[in-house]
């Protein structure tokens, strides 16, 4: 009993980052953001990107925990270009006392079934 508590207590730890699962999508589906394709791949699973074949752009803004110092802001870009696809993003999540700024930049390939 005692090992089995201590491994719910790790996994709790593991994930206690707030900046995962961007999206409505994702959003809807409880933050599991791994299979979904779409234009916020860009900031939740680059590789994913690969199976876009229309351009988008996303705006996104929350309130994460009903907090209003942790106002959390997004902007993502996704283009394909002949055989790749390309993204921007940018995120930020706090106010001028606490904050984290996150960019990328990704490039995605499909390979036969593989994405790379």
């Amino acid at each position: 009993m005692k090992y089995i508590l201590i491994c719910l207590m790790i996994s709790h730890f593991g994930y206690s980052q707030i900046l995962t699962g961007l999206g409505a999508r994702s959003e809807g589906l409880g933050g599991a953001s791994l299979t979904l394709s779409d234009t916020y791949s860009i900031l939740n699973n680059q590789a994913a990107m690969a199976t876009l074949s229309q351009s988008g752009l996303g705006v996104g803004f929350e309130n994460r925990f009903h907090n209003s110092h942790l106002p959390l802001f997004s902007c993502v870009a996704v283009l394909p270009v002949r055989h790749f696809v390309g993204g921007l993003g940018l995120l930020r999540i706090g106010d001028e006392q606490f904050n984290q700024t996150r960019a990328s930049i990704g490039l995605s390939h499909k390979i036969g079934f593989v994405a790379l």
